[in-house]
């Protein structure tokens, strides 16, 4: 029986929106059906820690490439983390070959984590 694997990845939030995670697709190859030709993800939980001495704010969006359009944002929009302080966002939302999960920090020193199960479509 196939399963999806879970993955960790993490980084530093930028400070000017950027793509965090994207799934890959699956091109090329011999013998492999048409319908096993994508990747997707299921985001599990989403970690941001703020290493700074004072609070910073962040933000994510589930969308298109470098995207921070109105009505995509994710946990709700802007998120205040306190100093010196990790929150936590247990989630399960999926993300296709299409969909970039994107972030913005209002300063440098804010790191995100996550975990996610990538699976075949």
């Amino acid at each position: 029986m196939a399963q999806n694997k879970i993955i960790t990845a993490s980084g530093s939030l930028p400070t000017s929106v950027g793509n965090l995670l994207n799934p890959p697709t699956l091109t090329g190859g011999v013998g492999v059906p048409g319908t096993t030709t994508n990747t997707y993800f299921l985001l599990r939980v989403i970690r941001v820690i703020n290493t700074n001495n004072t609070p910073a704010t962040f933000s994510f969006w589930r969308g298109l490439t470098a995207g921070s359009a109105a009505g995509t944002e994710l946990l709700g929009g802007t998120q205040q983390i306190n100093a010196n302080s990790t929150l936590s966002f247990p989630l399960l939302t999926r993300f296709d070959i299409a969909n970039f999960l994107t972030g913005i920090a209002s300063t440098s020193g804010v790191t995100w984590s996550m975990d996610f199960e990538i699976g075949i479509a």
